[in-house]
């Protein structure tokens, strides 16, 4: 007698989660809501015999699922939270439906998956990450310092009335604890990933450092996983969306894909182009300038570069406190905004003129991000 293949659906909350549970013909076998703890869990999934399958969105809490699911032997699929809406849409929202739907859509193989990274390359990535949210403080720790030289148009902290000496020390504090931090995740990762030969063949592309190599290796994880190079800069966010209707044309801004990725390839391009006189010698004199721009040349004309860079080093609108360190020094602050110039404007819009005209972004992801460059093949995974 052949086992009976059951699909769970499973709405996941943080105290409670709602499980429906589909058999072949789309009959319930079972519906309960469950406190999110690994034993009821356990026990649900041993109740029924035969072969599951489950079905989970990319919520923030699905990790110990996961892991629970995979010591049950139960197949788990990630739905893509956003896709999935489109799909299943409805004007009645409660956990129940949600699970049903779920189960409903896994049986009917309609689900839009969603890219899980391996155990091995989880962790790091999320350490990774945890390291960009410490730029992210340190850099708002430094702005709010210059936010006070800035109210009194002083050079220094130490010309700051006393009270205000006092917050920006604070602030400086918190430069130098987030600093420590930020280079201590720097040093447990480094053992972990720069022997890897993925990472040490991105360290050969100009403008790519550790980090912008350790986020590339981590946030791209299985690079077989994109059916050409056209869906990995796509998924990258390095080109635009389009907007068309009729006879019109239009490209749009688009927050679909990952932000990680963008940041790391706008940061290397930056680099590249302030390095660009290096490159001549390595690369020859007629591709010295279009490599960097081949990398990200979208992302550099959309990334708000006041953001942070996976690096550790933003681009703000204010002088930085310590510009040998950080590399981007700005003159200090004068008695009126800084204002750009006409010729300026003229300059930068030509120079992004001359940018779009090598835009084919040919190359050095393909080169260096090649298949097999980066992790190993695997099919059937969609990219999202």
């Amino acid at each position: 007698m052949a086992s009976t293949t059951y699909y769970t659906g499973i709405d996941l909350h943080k105290k409670s989660a709602y499980l429906t549970t589909l058999d072949k013909e789309g009959a319930v076998a079972c519906q309960k809501k469950l406190p999110c703890r690994r034993e009821a869990l356990h026990l649900y999934f041993r109740r029924l015999e035969g072969r599951h399958l489950a079905v989970i969105e990319t919520t923030t809490g699905w990790y110990w699922v996961s892991d629970l699911l995979e010591e049950e032997g139960v197949a788990l699929v990630l739905a893509h939270a956003k896709h999935l809406k489109a799909i299943a849409y409805a004007k009645v929202k409660t956990d129940k439906v949600d699970s049903a739907t779920l189960a409903h859509l896994l049986r009917t193989d309609m689900i839009p998956e969603a890219h899980e990274t391996s155990n091995e390359l989880r962790p790091m990535r999320d350490v990774l990450r945890t390291r960009l949210c410490l730029v992210d403080r340190r850099i708002a720790a430094i702005n709010s310092v210059h936010r006070l030289l800035e109210k009194m148009n002083v050079r220094s902290v130490a010309a700051l009335p006393e009270l205000m000496q006092l917050q920006a020390r604070c602030h400086l504090d918190e430069v130098e604890l987030l600093e420590r931090q930020i280079k201590r995740l720097e040093k447990t990762l480094r053992p972990e990933l720069l022997p890897r030969s993925p990472v040490q063949r991105l360290l050969r592309i100009p403008g790519i450092g550790e980090v912008n190599a350790y986020t590339i290796r981590l946030e791209i994880g299985d690079i077989g996983r994109f059916p050409s190079e056209k869906q990995f800069f796509s998924y990258a966010r390095l080109v635009p969306g389009a907007s068309d209707s009729g006879a019109r044309t239009r490209h749009k801004k688009s927050k679909d894909g990952n932000r990680y990725l963008k940041l790391a390839f706008s940061h290397a391009v930056v680099r590249a182009v302030q390095r660009r006189d290096r490159l001549v010698g390595v690369w020859g004199d007629a591709p010295a300038l279009d490599i960097p721009t081949a990398l990200c040349f979208y992302s550099l004309t959309t990334c708000n570069t006041r953001n942070s860079s996976p690096s550790g080093t933003a681009i703000t609108s204010q002088a930085r406190i310590e510009p040998e360190r950080t590399g981007y020094a700005r003159p200090a602050p004068t008695n009126g905004p800084h204002r750009t110039s006409k010729r300026s404007a003229i300059v930068s819009s030509v120079r992004l003129m001359w940018l779009r005209s090598r835009l084919k972004l040919r190359i050095i992801l393909t080169v260096a991000i090649s298949r097999r460059g980066i992790g190993n093949h695997r099919s059937g995974s969609k990219p999202h």
